[in-house]
C-alpha cells in the first residue's frame, strides 16, 4: 500500500470513528481511533492529536475521566497550539477537582495563544470567587494573559 493509499485509508477510519461517535456508539469510535493511532505511530503528528482529542472527547462522554485526560494530554504534545485539546484537558481536570492542574493547562496554552473560550469561562461573573491560595494565583495568572492578549490585539 503506498503512502496516499494509506492516509485514503486512514481517513475513511477515521470519518467512520466520527459516524459511530455521532451516533453514540461510542465503543466502537474508541476501536476505530486507537486503530488509527496504532497504524499511524509517530508519523503524522497533526493526525495524532486530532484523533487523541476525539478519543479524550469520547471517554469524557461516558465518564471515563481518567482515560479522557491521557488522550487530551496527548493531543496537547502533538499538538501544543491546539485550543479544542487545551480546553478538552482543562475541563477533564475541572471535573476530576483537579483545579490546580486545569488552570496550569489554561496559563500553558495562554502563554501560547489567546482564546476567546478561555476569556469567556474565566470572565463569566462569580468564576474563581471561592478559589484560595495557589489556584487563585493561577487563576490570577490566566487573567493578566488574556488581559495582555487583549492589549495586543
Amino acid at each position: 500500500m503506498t503512502s496516499t493509499d494509506n492516509d485514503i485509508e486512514l481517513d475513511r477510519i477515521f470519518e467512520e470513528a466520527m459516524i459511530a461517535r455521532d451516533a453514540g456508539d461510542f465503543e466502537k469510535a474508541k476501536f476505530l481511533c486507537l486503530d488509527i493511532i496504532a497504524k499511524l505511530g509517530d508519523t503524522d503528528r497533526r493526525f495524532l492529536a486530532v484523533t487523541h482529542c476525539q478519543l479524550g472527547w469520547i471517554h469524557y462522554q461516558v465518564g471515563e475521566l481518567p482515560h479522557a485526560e491521557h488522550h487530551y494530554r496527548l493531543s496537547v504534545h502533538y499538538a501544543p497550539k491546539a485550543e479544542l485539546a487545551s480546553l478538552g484537558l482543562f475541563h477533564a481536570y475541572v471535573k476530576q477537582d483537579r483545579w490546580r492542574e486545569a488552570m496550569e493547562e489554561a496559563i500553558r496554552y495562554l502563554c501560547l495563544r489567546d482564546s476567546a473560550e478561555y476569556r469567556s469561562v474565566f470572565e463569566f461573573e462569580g468564576f474563581g470567587d471561592d478559589f484560595e491560595g495557589p489556584v487563585a494565583d493561577l487563576l490570577a495568572e490566566a487573567l493578566r494573559l488574556l488581559a495582555e492578549w487583549r492589549q495586543r490585539n
